[in-house]
């Protein structure tokens, strides 16, 4: 009997492949091809996205502390305080 050898790790990806990988959508994935955050080759007809671009593409994403506010979050109290109201 035969033994099949098992298939080496994959390094490129359909966008609807990549999209699930990174529980993401394929419109937002076809998004980033089309805005250039993210590059994609042709091969034929079929779209792929290498080990490659995908290592570039998530390099390149905001960091999460970049979307954080610059100022403290204001509370109940502060906002009261601040609009000149005093408590009761």
């Amino acid at each position: 009997m035969d033994e099949q050898k098992p298939l080496p790790p994959k390094n490129s990806w359909r966008p609807a492949e990549f999209a699930e990988r990174h529980s993401l959508s394929p419109s937002f994935i076809y998004g980033e091809i089309r805005a250039g955050r993210l590059n994609a080759r042709k091969a034929n007809s079929a779209t792929i996205i290498t080990s490659d671009d995908e290592a570039a593409w998530l390099d390149a994403l905001p960091s999460f502390e970049t979307h954080r506010s610059k100022s403290p979050r204001k509370t109940g109290s502060s906002l009261s305080e601040e609009a000149g109201s005093k408590p009761v």
